[in-house]
């Protein structure tokens, strides 16, 4: 491998060269040599090694991908997405001789220093997988760049996930997982489930002194003066940064982790039931949730729609241990009360009968609700806001999401 000569600041002085965006964050961000075979940053510093074994083109490319981990809020846009994969990784990809397990990494065993994490972050594969083909699509489509930087070997690139969000892509990995162990049971065997590769990142470190605000404000501020090639994903990261756009899934999950405590996670008891397939998801007994889901069957939302939000919300449950929703599809009166946890099936939501007709009176749910005593943490109400409302406030949060312009007399209003 050629031998490094440049030093970290000479490396940032090429990147605000050839990609000036990236070079505009990396002037604000200090430089931090450290001995873990890795890159990272907290959003004050860039955490570095230059002896990984690779050319100045591939520690370049390793910079920019650090600083779109970054300017891509990943470490804010994690919440509890904890599970973590054994690496099944056998050989070097660089040299191609075996790998030896040394303390948390596994290590070459020949004379290129190439390192890996022995238990990955399912999150960073996620995002290291977004980042990479939206730069391999930057890099490629300018020849400027693409004569200084390339990408060291065995990076994660995956074209399945072409133009899909780190969330979309986190939640695939872990159905693939399942899958994974489904076909270990039938035929004695897995299918890869996409996540082979080498990030050479360590992703973002958390850093509670940095904003995600002060975050964005320099990402749009970068992007503002500097005039040129921008990746897609930061192109449309500060679109929706100037002109946003409220995502209703994106504001309940945030309300529901907000108004719902949860317990500490301990890796000493992981999920049994994960661990034979290499996915380590963290225990927590106190990780339960519970609400109900009312969806509006008069006839104003269609059934593509209803299937579409009750994903969005099942997804929003995925994120805990154990859940439990309590659906209830309403129109005059209530049609369906159907209980859904995390051993319910898709194919089986997706056969419930949601159709409806009439019109709209809310207080069904609401006395459904009160009946049965169940102690939820909030109602979701999918609908157009146009019928019969309670009288009064009950004494949970109620989010309504709402398709048109209809009002609503209390609770939380999130526009559809």
């Amino acid at each position: 491998m050629q031998k490094i000569e440049l030093d970290i600041k000479g490396l940032k002085a090429k990147i605000v060269t050839v990609a000036p965006f990236f070079g505009f964050l990396l002037l604000s961000l200090e430089e931090k040599e450290w001995e873990t075979p890795t890159w990272a940053t907290d959003g004050e510093t860039l955490f570095y090694n230059l002896n990984m074994g690779l050319t100045q083109k591939q520690y370049l490319y390793i910079m920019i991908h650090e600083v779109e981990h970054y300017a891509l809020l990943h470490s804010y846009r994690k919440q509890n997405r904890n599970a973590v994969f054994e690496n099944q990784r056998k050989v070097c990809p660089v040299c191609k001789k075996p790998l030896k397990l040394k303390g948390n990494f596994l290590v070459c065993s020949g004379v290129c220093n190439f390192h890996e994490m022995s238990l990955i972050s399912v999150w960073n594969v996620a995002t290291d997988i977004v980042i990479n083909n939206d730069l391999n699509l930057y890099i490629n489509g300018d020849p400027k760049i693409s004569n200084l930087i390339e990408p060291p070997p065995g990076v994660l690139v995956n074209d399945k996930y072409k133009d899909m969000s780190a969330e979309k892509v986190y939640d695939i990995l872990l159905e693939d997982a399942n899958k994974n162990e489904d076909d270990k049971k039938n035929n004695g065997r897995g299918k890869d489930g996409g996540a082979k590769g080498n990030s050479w990142c360590h992703g973002v470190l958390k850093n509670k002194k940095v904003s995600e605000e002060n975050v964005k404000h320099k990402i749009v501020a970068a992007a503002t003066m500097i005039q040129g090639n921008l990746p897609g994903e930061i192109k449309r990261l500060v679109e929706e940064i100037i002109n946003p756009k409220i995502n209703w899934a994106t504001v309940l999950s945030n309300f529901i982790q907000e108004t719902k405590e949860i317990g500490d996670y301990t890796w000493e008891r992981p999920q049994k039931k994960y661990v034979s397939q290499g996915l380590y998801l963290p225990d927590n007994q106190g990780d339960f949730l519970e609400i109900a889901v009312g969806i509006d069957t008069s006839g104003s939302i269609s059934p593509e729609v209803l299937c579409q939000d009750m994903g969005e919300i099942i997804g929003i449950c995925k994120l805990y241990k154990k859940y439990i929703i309590h659906l209830l599809a309403n129109d005059a009166e209530v049609g369906l009360d159907f209980e859904i946890t995390e051993s319910v099936g898709e194919d089986t939501i997706k056969m419930l009968d949601l159709k409806g007709g009439g019109g709209t009176d809310f207080r069904p749910v609401f006395q459904r609700i009160s009946e049965r005593h169940w102690p939820i943490s909030c109602l979701v109400f999918l609908t157009d806001a146009i019928g019969t409302f309670p009288s009064e406030e009950p004494n949970y949060p109620v989010i309504w999401v709402v398709e048109g312009d209809g009002q609503i007399p209390f609770g939380t209003r999130i526009q559809f």
